[in-house]
């Protein structure tokens, strides 16, 4: 049963190939969920994580300042993860340095939270820029310091727009890289070849994905790439990426969670 309680019947996925386009660290798990349901999954990264080193003088500042934040917002595991392996790296806990509230995005990133040691104050119910202006809706941001440890693609995002549009102070810290795959031609060809289902997880993964595409087969296009396959997003951001490509994405209904991405590709792999 998903985590919305609806029911998934065993082996609906028999006989599909998905492509799996998650990062390394994140893409097990959604795999394994998915041959579990029968399915043959081809995982192809479109995207690797990359940690942040800091020099000491670096690091000082940004663990100093925050016991100072009203709010730490965590877009991410990769942000928690890597605020957690910063503040340990010199000799720091988190547990001690966060004195603020904490909303995380998604059951995921508020187990890492939890790992660390943290409470989550506050879930968006849907994980979006529109899930956190809706979860701050009624509480008053005027004046209210916000971090958000995120991805060197984050910065700027509407997010932070829409925050500091509230009247908070927003700090954008760096952490982690988003590093786009390289695949070779026979590479992309045998991922794609006989693929039902093609999933992405983040706006990161189309971009990587379809660039990628671009420089090994320019003449290609992304439609006669993809003929034939249905393509899944996990939530609107996403979708709008794959949109922006010229696709016409099926998204989750109603989770935008990994439960809601696997009820969304056995719909669309018509189990």
């Amino acid at each position: 049963m998903s985590e919305d309680g609806r029911t998934i019947r065993r082996g609906p996925l028999k006989g599909k190939k998905i492509l799996v386009t998650r990062p390394k660290t994140d893409g097990s798990d959604l795999v394994r969920r998915l041959k579990e349901l029968g399915g043959t999954c081809v995982h192809l990264p479109a995207i690797r994580i990359r940690p942040k080193v800091f020099l000491r003088e670096e690091a000082e500042p940004i663990l100093e300042k925050l016991p100072r934040y009203d709010w730490v917002l965590f877009t991410s595991r990769y942000g928690v993860e890597n605020l957690d392996r910063l503040a340990r790296r010199w000799g720091r806990s988190l547990s001690v340095l966060v004195k603020g509230k904490i909303c995380a995005i998604g059951p995921r990133t508020a187990r890492s939270v939890s790992a660390v040691g943290l409470q989550s104050d506050l879930l968006p119910e849907f994980f979006s820029t529109e899930g956190i202006r809706r979860a701050f809706r009624r509480i008053p941001l005027k004046g209210q310091r916000i971090l958000i440890p995120r991805s060197d693609l984050g910065v700027l995002d509407r997010m932070a727009l829409e925050l500091r549009k509230a009247g908070a102070a927003v700090d954008e810290v760096i952490l982690y890289e988003t590093i786009p795959a390289r695949f070779s031609a026979g590479q992309l060809e045998e991922a794609l070849k006989g693929v039902d289902v093609a999933t992405f997880t983040s706006a990161s993964t189309v971009r990587s994905f379809f660039g990628a595409l671009r420089r090994t087969s320019p003449g290609l296009g992304n439609k006669r790439a993809l003929n034939g396959t249905a393509i899944v997003a996990i939530g609107p951001e996403t979708a709008k990426a794959l949109k922006a490509e010229g696709l016409r994405p099926h998204l989750p209904n109603g989770t935008w969670t990994i439960e809601g991405l696997i009820q969304a590709v056995v719909e669309a792999a018509g189990g």
